[in-house]
């Protein structure tokens, strides 16, 4: 990409150029596109991120509003809310409302609450209401197929990102997903989404 950019300024997409060789072909010869992260974090080691280059492609709530409405069985969903003693930034009604939204556009019914009020997010001893969506999820008595919650913050903000990610491993390992409905990435196991997610982590840690 051409011309200079400077630290944390915003991320920029553009085209590999033809031919280089950091151009490869998806399906039939369409070029992919190389993406930069400026970051601007003090938990960021690298001052840019690069990414592979990898197709274009639109947020996951402006995909799902642009999908022509077909008929599809419903997923069902459970929600996490939690919202520290510290910081009330978050009310638990302004989460519950955001993911029943987020749940209406994806197709998915909440069959079931955890709720952790006025937790810290820094620790999993102090929030029953996570420990037993692990315990139902890892026993087999889960009944539904993802867990909704607002953002990478309200899971938590662990002081060591790698205790955060385990317990997302958990649920996945089970076979549940956590989406995260605020984010602009899809929770997706691409490397873009794995990037953001680590990124948005360590800010949540401060």
């Amino acid at each position: 990409m051409k011309g200079e950019r400077t630290l944390g300024e915003p991320m920029h997409f553009g085209d590999c150029p033809a031919g280089s060789d950091d151009t490869r072909e998806i399906g039939k010869g369409q070029p992919e596109v190389a993406v930069v992260f400026f970051v601007d974090h003090p938990n960021v080691s690298a001052d840019a991120i690069s990414i592979a280059c990898q197709p274009p492609r639109q947020d996951k709530v402006s995909a799902a509003r642009n999908t022509p409405q077909v008929r599809r069985a419903v997923v069902r969903a459970a929600q996490y809310l939690r919202m520290s003693t510290e910081r009330q930034t978050y009310s638990i009604e302004n989460q519950r409302d955001a993911i029943r939204e987020y749940a209406a556009l994806m197709g998915y019914d909440i069959v079931a609450t955890y709720e952790d009020a006025g937790r810290s997010g820094l620790n999993i001893e102090g929030r029953p209401a996570l420990r037993r969506l692990l315990a139902d999820v890892e026993s087999g008595q889960a009944d539904f197929e993802t867990v909704v919650v607002y953002d990478v913050s309200r899971w938590g903000r662990f002081q060591n990102i790698d205790e955060s990610a385990s317990y997302e491993y958990r649920c996945q390992r089970a076979g549940v997903r956590i989406e995260f409905c605020a984010e602009q990435f899809a929770n997706d196991g691409s490397v873009g989404s794995d990037v953001l997610k680590a990124i948005k982590r360590s800010m949540a840690a401060e």
